[in-house]
């Protein structure tokens, strides 16, 4: 029989949770994962239940996969026919927002400070004189708390928001 109603239950940031129909008289089922380097589908498990989490995955990424079922029949093992492949996707990263702690301004310049997240990479600092951010500029810094922007306009209110990545 062909194994059917493959579906993600779960999905976290390194971690999708597959279910489908179980079936009656089988020992357990092969899951497999697709592998886009080889372009071949590999086995991730063999399991008993009609369920399992495929873990070790990269965040906002979409894996495909599919699952069958076996037997044991007289000491021999036998294979169902495939689920169609089904694709899911792993969730998003949750950042800690960033939070402006302070913005201190001078003619033509300004510094911003925040307070770091945890595992993040960097963040960006966006600046505009429009509170809409049309026309904002972007500046990138690693794992710093605290940046200077200069060359601005005197006598200009400029908008501040930083975000981490």
């Amino acid at each position: 029989m062909k194994v059917s109603g493959l579906n993600a239950k779960t999905t976290k940031e390194q971690s999708i949770e597959l279910t489908w129909k179980s079936q009656s008289g089988v020992k357990g089922y092969y899951v497999e994962k697709y592998d886009a380097k080889s372009k071949k589908y590999k086995l991730y498990k063999k399991v008993k239940k009609n369920s399992v989490t495929v873990s070790d995955l990269t965040p906002s990424t979409s894996y495909k996969f599919r699952v069958r079922s076996y037997a044991i029949i007289n000491d021999k093992e036998y294979c169902g026919k495939y689920s169609k492949a089904f694709k899911a996707k792993t969730a998003d990263v949750k950042v800690n927002k960033s939070k402006i702690s302070s913005v201190k301004a001078k003619t033509g310049a300004f510094t911003v400070s925040w307070k770091n997240a945890e595992d993040v990479n960097g963040y960006q600092i966006q600046y505009s004189a429009s509170s809409s951010f049309s026309s904002a500029k972007t500046i990138s810094k690693k794992k710093t708390g605290k940046s200077t922007v200069e060359g601005l306009k005197g006598k200009t209110t400029y908008y501040v928001r930083v975000r981490a990545y």
